[in-house]
């Protein structure tokens, strides 16, 4: 009994192979809670449905049921190995599915010939019991991580001590400079972004810190390269930085916002794929976040299942081939739907703060320009079907900041506030081309690119008069920059351009996670 149950388990937990792999794989992607509890419900539910041919198959051989239990479970095996192989092997997924198409075959052919019927009655449970521990350490990390989707308790307000200006970062996700300015497509329109920079300090040469946002947007907030990150749990980030040996967990470490509280400030980060409220929370008056993973509980068991499905081999290919599903176009209607959701929480949660008198600091990382395209330029509305790219989104950027703008000035903060707008990464066109959400136009702007530049412009608490730097720095040094803003350090653009000369801070992008760009 308890080794039919040990079975049953063990080969439900191999047969999400496929679904494991994006739950326990966190190195850019952070999975939602739904996501891991609907894990552990799909394998024990699964687990119910084979406990019984597992059973039956330990019965008398000769016994039609048995062979037919065994001859089942024998097959069943062909499912996990095709979601290993799929994932080592993803440009070979038709020769892997046939080649076990062909395995299947011969087990079917060999299953009544000695010696064989023997040996291949006893292989599901024998490599279900070998592979028990697998069930052990995933629904193990699993439980564990469930437990760590708690946010940080948001400081409490402080009383402003500190002269200097209110400070606005806005931080556009894989906003390219290129794209916006230096080689603009003539289909592009922004001009929201082109009224700011003719009032603001313009930076023609600013470098991000690294080329994600994992990587990049710890370095930012606090002013140190970082040159490895890892995600270990849904709200623990570790990094390590170009200067330190060890890891440390960003969380824990001083950042422009527990800075500016030292001397008196009050911040606000409303974002976005990083979990800030549980990562940093307790370092600001004001956090939330938009998890663009997020999904319901019944959706996503309903997806865990439908990747077990078509990891069972041909079925994909087959379901596809009849018109019965499209996965990769579901899919993409799912991401897309999410970062539209996404976006409208991060836009909803904005406007509140950046009208908030009561924040001196008030930072908001957007999913976009970033991938998938949500929006579509040309009729002016969101649009959630595959043919939107990053140029539409690109057009989402500009019509953003004129609704910020006008929510500030409705509550008289636009000319009192000093705003900055920035990114975190350029636009990695050479990763989002290997994609479903690449399109043909996205393929005509990206070619002969090789440009790793961001936009970085600052317009000053009652600036009107625009002005150009030209000197190549890292942005990594907008923590200081911000910081001196916020002491009152700098109030003219002279000031500022001054202060931009003379900091010595890394020119270029020094950590690429990806490769060479």
């Amino acid at each position: 009994m308890l080794k039919d149950l040990v079975r049953a388990l063990s080969l439900a937990n191999l047969c999400f192979i496929a679904s494991w792999v994006g739950l326990l794989d966190t190195t850019y992607n952070i999975p939602s809670f739904n996501q891991y509890l609907s894990i552990i419900i799909n394998v024990l539910l699964l687990a119910l449905l084979l406990w019984f041919p597992i059973k039956l198959s330990g019965g008398v051989r000769d016994s039609l049921a048995v062979k037919s239990a065994q001859l089942f479970l024998a097959l069943t095996l062909l499912v996990p190995l095709n979601g290993i192989l799929r994932t080592l092997f993803p440009a070979r997924i038709l020769i892997i599915e046939f080649a076990l198409i062909a395995l299947a075959i011969a087990v079917l052919s060999l299953f009544d010939v000695e010696p064989w019927k023997g040996v291949l009655g006893r292989v599901p449970g024998t490599i279900a019991l070998v592979l028990f521990p697998f069930f052990l350490i995933t629904m193990g990390q699993t439980v564990w991580f469930l437990t760590r989707f708690t946010d940080k308790q948001p400081a409490p307000p402080v009383s402003r001590k500190a002269p200097g200006q209110r400070v606005l970062w806005l931080i556009f996700d894989e906003m390219d400079y290129e794209i916006a300015f230096s080689k603009r497509p003539p289909t592009l329109q922004l001009l929201e972004l082109d009224r700011f920079r003719s009032q603001a300090i313009f930076a023609q040469n600013a470098y991000p810190p690294a080329d994600h946002t994992m990587t990049s947007m710890p370095a930012l907030l606090t002013g140190r390269l970082v040159s490895e990150a890892d995600l270990v749990n849904p709200s623990k980030l570790m990094v390590r930085f170009s200067d330190a040996k060890a890891m440390v967990n960003w969380g824990s470490q001083p950042n422009l916002f527990s800075q500016a509280r030292a001397v008196g400030l009050n911040s606000a980060a409303v974002g976005w794929y990083l979990p800030y409220s549980r990562m940093i929370g307790d370092s600001l008056t004001s956090c939330s976040w938009w998890d663009y993973e997020a999904v319901g509980l019944r959706e996503s068991s309903f997806n865990q299942f439908a990747s077990l499905v078509n990891t069972i081999p041909l079925v994909s290919l087959l379901a596809t081939q009849a018109g019965v599903i499209n996965d990769v176009e579901a899919k993409q209607r799912l991401e897309r739907r999410n970062y539209l959701t996404t976006y409208q929480g991060v836009l909803n949660d904005a406007r509140e703060a950046v009208a908030n008198a009561n924040f001196d600091l008030v930072l908001v990382h957007w999913p976009v320009p970033h991938p998938p395209g949500i929006f579509n330029r040309h009729e002016g509305d969101f649009d959630l079907e595959s043919g939107t790219s990053y140029l539409d989104n690109f057009e989402l950027v500009d019509r953003t900041l004129g609704e910020l703008r006008q929510t500030m000035e409705a509550a008289g903060m636009w000319d009192a506030t000093t705003v900055l707008i920035s990114s975190d990464h350029w636009w990695r066109d050479d990763i989002w081309r290997f994609t479903p959400s690449w399109t043909r136009e996205d393929e005509e702007v990206s070619r002969e690119r090789n440009d790793h530049r961001v936009p970085f412009m600052l317009k000053l608490a009652g600036q009107k008069l625009g002005a150009e730097q030209t000197g190549e720095f890292n942005t990594i040094l907008t923590h200081d920059l911000v910081l001196a803003l916020l002491r009152g350090e700098l109030t003219t653009a002279e000031a500022v351009e001054d202060w931009l000369g003379r900091y010595h801070a890394q020119e270029r992008s020094s950590y690429p996670v990806y490769g060479s760009k």
